[in-house]
Order: structure tokens, then C-alpha cells, then sequence
């Protein structure tokens, strides 16, 4: 069986019957000789595997049916039906199982059924680089302590598919080149409220499974279902002698069957990003997550109503209110940060606009009172800016003794130079406003190290608080902006000589870390939506092709932390924070070392609408329209929910047990997510729709950009 320079064959295996191996290009690169596997629980809780190969292969069209089975010492009889077929094109085959229970014994109960091919010559785990959306990239060199797949010691690797964001793995030999991935396909993996700790579960409601890799005599791309989840687990419960298994089965049962579906793709890449964006728009393709349409102008509006409610004084004080609690919408926590979840200069900013925009001028008075606020109190005498305030009673303002970091005070910067900006393009001239974020820019400038790098952390006199300059990329797109708004060449010079830090740092190594100032040094999502803006921001200013490599690269591997399939949500669960009637498409993980999930992707369909236009790769276009209509999920936009403001959102949830507990807390940074892509499509596009923008000329679209990118919108 052929799929383009792929072919798989059957061959005898030790026991008699028939194997399954992948060639690529004429040579056997993938086998498993006895890909009949199922785990049987005994009465004392143990599990035994046995493995058989086939007994009969057929030809059936031009797929092969095959058949095997296994029995076990109470006399339970496992009945299993593989079916391969080949996909054209894509150097890959599907195997469809059926996994029957013959004859049931009482003394067995519970069973696993498993599937996995094993490199085909010598090789190590040292040898391969591991591709788990989500939790595992390269070699993990950037997880914390006791994430998952955090050792290369361990001998199983299993993740519930529920933690993927896509349920794949994927292993490259890097002496090679060569390439396996394994994907479950047609998931729909369902559980219930109670499903949860790590002492064996025997259910048949439990219809996930998980991938991973089997680190034996020689690494192997894997799937068990259901999913057990181990060496190494997020669920709660003690560890046994160091490990942290939470074993999940089906009743051996009259009745129960095993029903999934699994991609078996091939390749040869010449580095570890190819392999990556080959499999995630492979399994993407296959899944297809649908586009969950939304009214987007009445989730604008929603959005900057929500904003517009809670921009407001405290005891007098100007005020972006730091939390509101869900579903209910009263103020939590009064405190204000400029950038990062608080994002109170870039509310205001957004709120600035819209009062333009509808004429409202008590928003703007009150969106320009946080801005002159911040411009009079935030920067210290060294000039840097402190970030975050309490209000206390009678108007008393503190300043937390929270140290500058380079993420917080660019997103907060770069909002009150959108303010300015805002202010200016209707009259209003704020020199103040433009000071203060000069002043941010002229310290960047003093503060860079010679090697164009900044460190992670600073306090309030400048001095460095933490050595590290993984987020060296942070305040490009703000110094960039900066120069476009002042004509300081300065301000590009540094922003240059960061991106050549952080194209060797970043891009090469593949490390995009530290995205986010709680998550020090750990590899997430925001590390790369960081650096998708750092590099887009360098090709504006520079047209130089290497940034948009950067940009593309630093998209896919951003992308691939974004759940492009459907986690249903259990209805028998009255504790959880995410709506019943709602799907997941378009949340995504925060970071390695848990399996938390937020819906900051929202931000991403500008800048990947832009990519699609600038490299001529579709699926950038494919995935912006999905993002810009699926993010709005979270939100009341169809008024189903009850929530006091249908623009308010929650803050954080998990998919993987608890299943859809979650943070019931609005923070505004949820809705400058929504918000500024869309904002920045009409300002471009002229529209909010992407719909609507295709429907123009790709040369007039390609001319607007133009356009935006030789000023950045200022």
C-alpha cells in the first residue's frame, strides 16, 4: 500500500502472524510486529499487556483488512479488526480498529487497547526531537520541575488527549530526518464530573485516549485507549514509588468495544520547525475546525461596553479595575496594571477610540484621565515606569512593590502611545502622553546590553532583577511604534539590535519562553505570539524577508498551543465555569507545567491575516477567520448566559480534569485580546470581517497593508 513515497507492507512476525512496517523512499524506517496489544485489569488491579500479531490480512479495494486476537489466562477473548487505507499525497495511512470482547471473564476487569511502531534501526530518545502540541517541543529543554515529559530518565510518556490541543505526537530522528506521527482522528473525547484523581477507573462513559511515547528498547509514537495518563500526570493524588499514574480503563464487559480512528504519517525533514508544521496542518486539514460565526460588530460593541462600565474612578482615582467576578460583574480587586492582564493603558486606548468613534465624550474624558494619571505618576526617578497601583480609601494611591518587567511596561507603553495617537488623530494633542512613553524608550536605549539584549526584570532604580533576556523581544514592536511616532532613529536602532538577539535566541533555538511575567523561563504560548508581533514589527520596518521567516515560524509554533478540536464539556458537572453549549475551538494552553487554558489566541488573527497575505501560505488565512469568530465563544454575544455585561468573559479554565473548572473572574486583559485585532483589521482592511476583506481585490488587499505597514498605524 502506497501513499506518495511512503508504502506500507505486512511481514511475518516472530509468533507467526503478520506485522506492520512504513518504508520511505524504498527503505523500513517504522515496524511493530505484534500491533495487536490490549491490557487486561485483574481482581488484584494489576494490568497485564499481551500482544499477538496478526492472524489474517485481506485485501478489501485497495484498503487491507486485518484481523487478531488475543486471550487471557481467565479466558477472556479480545477480538481485533484493523483496517488500513492510504491517503494520496500525504505520505500517510489511517488505521481504523474495532476492538470486540469475544468472550467476557468474570475475573477480568477492566481493558486497554493500544497501538504503536517502533523505529526500525538503533535509536535512542537522545536521538529524537518530540512534538506533543502543548507539552513537549525539541528536547523540553525550557519546563519546569515535574512537567510533563520534564525527563528523559522515564520509560512511558502517556498524555490524555485532552491536554492536546490537537491529539497527536510526533518524533523526528535528528540524524535522519525521518518523521512519525500518530493522531487520533474523529475524537470526540467525552468524560463526566467525578472523572478525576489518580486511582484506577474502570467506566465506559471514558471515551479518550492518549499519546504519547514509549521510551523501551527504542522510542515509539503511541495511543492507549482509553487514557491512562503516566509516568508523570497533572491529576491530583499521591505519587507511588515517585510516579504519577492515573490509570483509566473499560469494563470487561458484554457489549463494550473499542471504536477510534488513528493517522499513521511518514516523512523526512530537514529541521524540527518543518516537521511541526507538516503535522499540524496535516491533523488540522483532517479535523477541520469549524468557523462558529459570530455578529463581530455586536461583539465589538459588547466588548468596549464592558470596558466603557468598568473604566471609572475609585475613590476618586482614575481607575481599569484589575478583576470582576463571573457571572455577576462586580468590581474584585480595584488595583491597576498598566500591561500584561491588567492592561489598563490599552483599555484605555481602546476606550479612547471608541468615545471617538460614537461621539461619547464622558468615555473619553474618562479613558484620557487613566492615561494623564499614568503619565504623571508611573515613571520613577530613573525612569522607568512602575507598573501597577493600589487605591485605597479616601483616594490614597501605593505603588506595589512589583518589579518592572519588560512584558508589562511594553504592552502598557505601547497603549498609552495607541492613546496618543488616538487623541492626536481627532485634535486632541497629549505632549504629555507622548513623554512618558519617550521617556520608557529612551531608558530601553540606556538599559540595552551590547549584545542587543535586555533582561527579563528590573526594580525601581534600573538595577537588573533577574539576569534572563528570553523576553528580549518584548519591547520591539513598542520602540518600533515609537519610531514611527517620533522619527527617533534611536528607537530602531534598538529594536534591530534586539531582533538580531533574539532571531539567534528565539528563532534559531526554537525557545520561545517566558511569555508571561508569573511563568518564568517556561516555554507557553505567549513566548511566541510575543515574538510573531516582535518579527512582524522588524519586516514593517526593515522589509527584510528573514523577519517574516521568523514571523511564520514563531505563528505555527503559537498556533500549535490552540485546541482546533472539541473538548465537550460534561453536563453532569454543576461546578464548572465554561458553558455547556458552548465548544472549545479556539482556547488554548497557557504554558508547559500545566494544562491550563485561557482564549488569549484572540489576539492572534490580524497578524496571522497579515502573514497569509505577506507569504502566500493559506492556512494563516484559514486559521485567522477560525480564531477571529471562534474566540467570541467565551463571550455572552448570542445573550444565552446571563452575564452582567455580554462582553465580560472568564479568565482561565482546564480541559483535562476537573473538565471545565475554572478562574470565575473577569481581568481586562480578556477583552483587549478581542478587541485590538479587530480593531486593527478596520483600520487596515477597512473592515472587521475577514469575509468581508477577502471579498476585495488581493492586490487592493496587499495595497492597504502596504499602507499600515509603512507607518504602523501612526
Amino acid at each position: 500500500m502506497k501513499s506518495g513515497p511512503a508504502r506500507l507492507s505486512v511481514f511475518v512476525s516472530p509468533d507467526g502472524g503478520y506485522g506492520v512496517q512504513v518504508a520511505l523512499d524504498g527503505k523500513t524506517v517504522f515496524t511493530q510486529a505484534a500491533p495487536v496489544a490490549v491490557g487486561v485489569v485483574g481482581e488484584d488491579g494489576a494490568e497485564q499487556w499481551r500482544s499477538a500479531g496478526y492472524r489474517t490480512v485481506a485485501a478489501r479495494g485497495g484498503d487491507w483488512v486485518c484481523e487478531g486476537e488475543v486471550r487471557t489466562p481467565a479466558g477472556t477473548e479480545f477480538r481485533v479488526f484493523d483496517v488500513y487505507h492510504a491517503l494520496e499525497k500525504l505520505s500517510a495511512f489511517t488505521m481504523t480498529r474495532r476492538v470486540e470482547i469475544v468472550t467476557p471473564s468474570g475475573d477480568d476487569k477492566g481493558f486497554n487497547s493500544r497501538f504503536s511502531l517502533s523505529p526500525s534501526g538503533p535509536a535512542a530518545l537522545a536521538d529524537e526531537d518530540v512534538f506533543a502540541p502543548g507539552i513537549w517541543y525539541k528536547d523540553n529543554a525550557h519546563v519546569p520541575p515535574g512537567a510533563l515529559a520534564g525527563s528523559r530518565d522515564d520509560r512511558e510518556y502517556w498524555f490524555r488527549e485532552d491536554r492536546l490541543p490537537l491529539p497527536l505526537v510526533m518524533t523526528r530522528d535528528r540524524r535522519s530526518g525521518a518523521t512519525l506521527a500518530i493522531a487520533h482522528l474523529d475524537g470526540v473525547p467525552t468524560t463526566f464530573a467525578g472523572e478525576d484523581g489518580l486511582s484506577r477507573i474502570i467506566d465506559a462513559r471514558m471515551q479518550f485516549g492518549a499519546l504519547g511515547v514509549r521510551n523501551e528498547a527504542r522510542p515509539e509514537p503511541a495511543f492507549v485507549f482509553p487514557g491512562t495518563e503516566g509516568e508523570r500526570s497533572y491529576i491530583a493524588g499521591p505519587a507511588v514509588d515517585g510516579k504519577r499514574w492515573a490509570y483509566r480503563s473499560h469494563p470487561v464487559a458484554a457489549g463494550v468495544a473499542h471504536r477510534y480512528r488513528l493517522l499513521i504519517q511518514v516523512g523526512r525533514t530537514p529541521d524540527f520547525p518543518a516537521a511541526v508544521r507538516r503535522t499540524w496542518r496535516t491533523v488540522y486539514d483532517l479535523y477541520r475546525p469549524p468557523v462558529i460565526r459570530v455578529d463581530l460588530n455586536k461583539c465589538y460593541k459588547d466588548g468596549m461596553e464592558a470596558l466603557s462600565a468598568y473604566i471609572r474612578p475609585s475613590e476618586g482615582v482614575p481607575d481599569v479595575p484589575f478583576a470582576v467576578t463571573m457571572p455577576g460583574g462586580q468590581v474584585k480587586d480595584t488595583s491597576s496594571q498598566m500591561g500584561f492582564v491588567g492592561q489598563a493603558l490599552p483599555s484605555a486606548a481602546l476606550l479612547l477610540r471608541y468615545g471617538f468613534e460614537t461621539q461619547d465624550a464622558d468615555a473619553v474624558a474618562r479613558a484620557s484621565q487613566v492615561v494623564d494619571f499614568w503619565a504623571k505618576n508611573s515613571p520613577s526617578p530613573a525612569g522607568i515606569p512602575r507598573t501597577w497601583y493600589d487605591i485605597h480609601p479616601s483616594g490614597v494611591v501605593t505603588w506595589r512593590d512589583y518589579h518592572t518587567f519588560l512584558r508589562v511596561a511594553s504592552d502598557g507603553l505601547d497603549g498609552a502611545l495607541r492613546a496618543w495617537d488616538a487623541a492626536r488623530a481627532h485634535g486632541q494633542d497629549h505632549p504629555e502622553w507622548l513623554a512618558f512613553c519617550r521617556a520608557y524608550g529612551d531608558w530601553l536605549t540606556r538599559a540595552q546590553n551590547p549584545d542587543g539584549s535586555w533582561a527579563r526584570e528590573y526594580d525601581f532604580t534600573g538595577h537588573v532583577v533577574n539576569t534572563a533576556t528570553d523576553t528580549t523581544d518584548q519591547p520591539i514592536p513598542f520602540l518600533i511604534h515609537l519610531f514611527r511616532a517620533t522619527g527617533d532613529a534611536r528607537y530602531r536602532q534598538a529594536a534591530l539590535k534586539a531582533g538580531e538577539f533574539s532571531w539567534a535566541t528565539v528563532h534559531l533555538a526554537y525557545a520561545y519562553v517566558g511569555g508571561t511575567p508569573d511563568n518564568p523561563n517556561v516555554m507557553d504560548k505567549e513566548g511566541g505570539m510575543m515574538a510573531l508581533g516582535a518579527f512582524l514589527a522588524l519586516y514593517d520596518a526593515t522589509h527584510d524577508r528573514k523577519w517574516l521567516t521568523a514571523a511564520s515560524q514563531a505563528a505555527w509554533y503559537s498556533e500549535t498551543w490552540t485546541y482546533c478540536w472539541n473538548i465537550p464539556i460534561p453536563t453532569d458537572d454543576p461546578k464548572v465555569i465554561y458553558p455547556h453549549n458552548r465548544t472549545t475551538y479556539g482556547l488554548s494552553l497557557i504554558a508547559a507545567g500545566h494544562s491550563g487554558a485561557d482564549n488569549y489566541m484572540a489576539a492572534a488573527p490580524y497578524d496571522l491575516y497579515r502573514l497569509s497575505l505577506l507569504t502566500h501560505e493559506p492556512h494563516f488565512r484559514v486559521a485567522a477567520r477560525m480564531l477571529l469568530h471562534d474566540t467570541k465563544q467565551m463571550t455572552d454575544w448570542d445573550s444565552s448566559l446571563g452575564y452582567a455585561h455580554p462582553g465580560l468573559l472568564t479568565e482561565a479554565l482546564t480541559l483535562p480534569p476537573p473538565r471545565g473548572h475554572g478562574v470565575s473572574v473577569w481581568l481586562p486583559w480578556l477583552t483587549v485580546a478581542l478587541l485590538e485585532p479587530m480593531t486593527q483589521l478596520q483600520d487596515t482592511y477597512g473592515s472587521m470581517d475577514i469575509d468581508q476583506i477577502e471579498k476585495l481585490p488581493e492586490r487592493e488587499r496587499v495595497r492597504r497593508d502596504g499602507e499600515y505597514e509603512a507607518a504602523e498605524g501612526f
